[in-house]
């Protein structure tokens, strides 16, 4: 707590311990107090409009040189204490959909319902959501105008970029994305899990500018510019959701919903689509049969043109479903760089397994689809994997290779959610045979840190098959010691999973666990305190004179002992 001192040579006004008084104290001078009222010494704490004050006697109060005077002040700053709190706890991916807004995000999603506008152009049009009401913000021309001074420098420079610029502005200013500020507007059981073997994917055009700003609120959008070098700078303000904007991301993520729900009584499918399988302004969709994706498809671009939303660089793993997109609007060829892999119901093995590690750098988790079809071809690729940087608080090996498990399984929860079913056998691998048998064990058998891991990850994934790996074919183990680029991109192990997963007759490593009585370290300590009520012996208060106890306690040993010689008799 924060600490004053000063060195105060003439006694000052007292502030004493009197509970009952009705006077706030506005200043206290001194820390000195009435020695009578205080003669065990004890620290005095005493509420006052201040807050708590302690006062203690520090040296010799009755020197007549003076005295050392400390005042202490107790707060409580609970932003410090969550602050600190954060930091020392792991982070962890979150697995619920449904978590609750915070006020913040609660407020926000209330600005967008009750603001939105949908134009007679079929354009969205959205107010931006201010924290709180502004008239006008600051003047911040100069400081735009010498920025554009700045890169006008730099234009001398590279002409290259500044044809780039310059085509990048004629363009927003062509599709009216900006507008010139105009006079008087200054500032005042069957496996029934596959992935569709029909699949397109496409990138919406420009989504943050194909969403318009109130025109209200388009005087809090503006930049400078010049249409030529010779030409004056002029200020335009932005139509359109802008880049760099804090709420634009959710502005326009948000609006995609919105359309989604809006048409989904003409759109049913592309609108579900939309609402799950859009990632920022990328769409991934498919279908088991070719002519369900090629109706698919053209309801989804229906459904996004609705909203003024065109679509372009498609890619598909089948060229039907682009004989109908302009070939200006194809992905370039170079830009095939995914692969496509379907599974179908004739698959007669779906399997997910996952794998972790940790180290005392980082700890990770990766997950890996297997399928056998009906020609016993074997196949086993990645989905996905997630990696956290190990704790800085002093942690074991084995606690970490805990932590890498749960990391897993709230990996696998998010998998079996995105893939949309439960019945998907699922084993999981670790290399650490400490940490399996926690898992194998009762939670309530170790102490706080392991058991509360240990009762997420049962209850997480109660039905999940828990098996040891040896560390050279975890490949998890690329996550928690690292690897290059270059290394990472030519390696088997991170792609397609150890040699037991892509081979059809491989026996799998065999699991052993380490029984729970070896692992002692983390046993909870079980503690029972006995308390014995005594009866005080009230002999010490009969008599006032010593000599005269001592002779009694004497005598009645002296019959204690006679009685024990007795009875052993």
């Amino acid at each position: 707590m924060p600490r004053r001192s000063a060195f105060v040579p003439v006694p000052g006004i007292v502030a004493t311990r009197d509970q009952t008084a009705r006077s706030k104290v506005s200043v206290s001078l001194t820390s000195q107090y009435d020695k009578s009222k205080n003669e065990n010494e004890e620290v005095i704490a005493q509420q006052t409009a201040l807050g708590w004050i302690l006062s203690a006697q520090s040296g010799n109060l009755d020197s007549p040189t003076g005295n050392s005077i400390s005042s202490f002040q107790c707060l409580v700053d609970t932003d410090l204490s969550a602050s600190l709190q954060r930091f020392w706890e792991q982070e962890e991916i979150s697995v619920n959909p449904d978590l609750l807004l915070i006020p913040d995000e609660r407020e926000c999603e209330k600005h967008y319902t009750t603001t939105f506008r949908w134009t007679n152009t079929g354009k969205y049009e959205l107010c931006l959501p201010f924290k709180k009401p502004v008239k006008e913000l600051g003047d911040s021309y100069e400081a735009a105008r010498a920025m554009l001074e700045h890169m006008e420098r730099r234009f001398s420079r590279d002409h290259h970029f500044h044809s780039l610029y310059q085509d990048f502005m004629n363009e927003y200013l062509s599709l009216s994305h900006m507008r010139p500020e105009l006079p008087g507007e200054a500032s005042s059981g069957e496996i029934d899990f596959y992935l569709p073997p029909h699949v397109f994917s496409a990138d919406i055009v420009k989504a943050f500018r194909q969403i318009g700003i109130a025109r209200e609120d388009q005087r809090f959008l503006k930049i400078l510019w010049r249409r030529t070098p010779s030409s004056p700078a002029e200020t335009f303000r932005l139509c359109t959701v802008t880049y760099g904007v804090v709420c634009s991301p959710f502005q326009t993520n948000r609006t995609i919903q919105q359309l989604a729900k809006d048409d989904a009584a003409r759109f049913p499918a592309a609108s579900r689509i939309l609402k799950e399988n859009v990632h920022v302004d990328d769409v991934l969709a498919g279908a088991d049969t070719l002519k369900e994706a090629v109706s698919l498809e053209k309801e989804f671009v229906d459904l996004l043109l609705a909203g003024k939303f065109p679509l372009r660089k498609w890619i598909s793993n089948n060229q039907t479903l682009l004989m109908n997109i302009n070939p200006e609007d194809l992905a370039p060829a170079l830009s095939l760089g995914w692969k496509w892999v379907a599974y179908s119901r004739s698959c007669q093995l779906v399997e997910l397994h996952g794998f972790a590690d940790a180290s005392n750098d980082a700890y990770g988790a990766v997950a890996y689809l297997k399928t056998v079809d009906s020609a016993s071809t074997v196949n086993s690729v990645i989905l996905t994997s997630k990696s956290r940087v190990s704790s800085v608080k002093q942690t074991t090996i084995a606690q970490l290779e805990l932590c890498g498990a749960l990391l897993l399984v709230k990996l696998v929860k998010q998998v079996l959610t995105a893939l949309a079913t439960e019945n998907l056998a699922y084993h999981l691998w670790l290399d650490s045979m400490v940490a399996l048998s926690w898992i194998k064990g009762q939670s309530t058998r170790w102490k706080t840190y392991v058991a509360n891991r240990v009762a997420e990850i049962q209850s997480s994934l109660p039905n999940a098959a828990w098996h040891y790996v040896n560390t050279p074919e975890n490949p998890a183990d690329l996550v928690s010691r690292g690897t290059t680029p270059r290394e990472l991109s030519q390696s088997s192990l991170w792609f397609h999973g150890p040699t037991f997963l892509c081979a059809l007759t491989t026996p799998w490593p065999a699991s052993e666990f380490i029984p729970d009585s070896t692992c002692t370290d983390e046993l909870k300590v079980t503690s029972h305190v006995v308390k014995v009520n005594l009866e005080e012996w009230d002999l010490v208060h009969r008599y006032s004179s010593l000599t005269e106890l001592l002779s009694v306690t004497a005598w009645c040993q002296l019959f204690i002992e006679r009685v024990k010689n007795r009875i052993a008799l």
